[in-house]
């Protein structure tokens, strides 16, 4: 263990696991065990703390794994103590194509069972980039962050996929009839807002209880959005920074050779 004093705390750095390649999610279960999601490896590891072991959860799903792929969020249900249900988003393939998908699952012992897809991203793409992933739960609504793939930038604008997006259902993967686009033809009922990057950070203000959310921009451009459902937050259109080749970002990538047509 490590001691370290500062002006307002003292803290106790002491290591409870180690060889986790890229510990992306953390979630504690009411017992004080901790569940870690390994991205690159697709792994869900159940760590206590206090004995310093860790096991590997039995029954994933087979991940996808390359690039910024991976096994994503965890998160148990704000009802778990009654209810179980663990949350879990993670990079999923299919016909060489890749994109973010989301299940729940129970733990029994140190398998997961009862594993239910919740949502499914509309539209899988062949790169490994900007999967967002993040989740927050609250009064039985599921809030999911999508990236835009980065090679489809435009897709962001466009509410027929959900790429560059913040999805809203409900906690069984079921469409909020209150969702602003609901009744919009040709617009995916899930989505919150739209016009986003890679966002990888969401979270309830203490104080206020907005949906707060960190997004990952080009050279110079990450943003903090405070979130309203319809809102438009701007990529690839509005931003503040410039792609890392130095170019100019806006001008749409159907004008730049080598990137993607959007996905609409």
């Amino acid at each position: 263990s490590a001691f370290i004093k500062t002006a307002t705390v003292n803290i106790t750095l002491d290591t409870i696991a180690t060889k986790i390649t890229i510990p992306f999610g953390i979630e504690f279960l009411p017992d004080g065990r901790m569940l870690v999601s390994d991205r690159s490896d697709g792994k869900i590891w159940l760590i206590n703390p206090v004995s310093k072991t860790k096991i590997s959860l039995k029954n994933l799903p087979v991940v996808f794994g390359e690039g910024q792929a991976g096994m994503m969020e965890i998160l148990c249900h704000p009802d778990y103590e009654k209810n179980g249900w663990i949350y879990f988003s993670y990079s999923d393939r299919k016909d060489e194509l890749n994109g973010t998908v989301v299940e729940r699952a129970k733990l029994k012992g140190d398998e997961l069972v009862s594993r239910e897809l919740i949502f499914r991203t509309k539209k899988f793409f062949k790169n490994g980039a900007h999967y967002g992933g993040r989740m927050l739960l609250r009064d039985g609504y599921l809030f999911i962050t999508i990236g835009e793939r980065y090679a489809l930038k435009d897709s962001a604008q466009l509410l027929g996929n959900d790429l560059g997006k913040i999805i809203r259902i409900k906690d069984d993967g079921t469409i909020p009839g209150d969702n602003t686009f609901v009744n919009t033809p040709g617009a995916r009922p899930e989505i919150w807002s739209y016009g986003h990057r890679n966002p990888q950070g969401i979270t309830f203000h203490p104080q206020t209880g907005a949906l707060w959310e960190s997004e990952h921009g080009p050279k110079g451009g990450d943003e903090i959005n405070i979130i309203e459902p319809g809102k438009n937050y701007g990529w690839p259109v509005i931003t503040y920074g410039i792609d890392y080749s130095g170019a100019p970002v806006g001008a749409g990538i159907t004008e730049k050779e080598g990137l993607e047509q959007p996905l609409k």
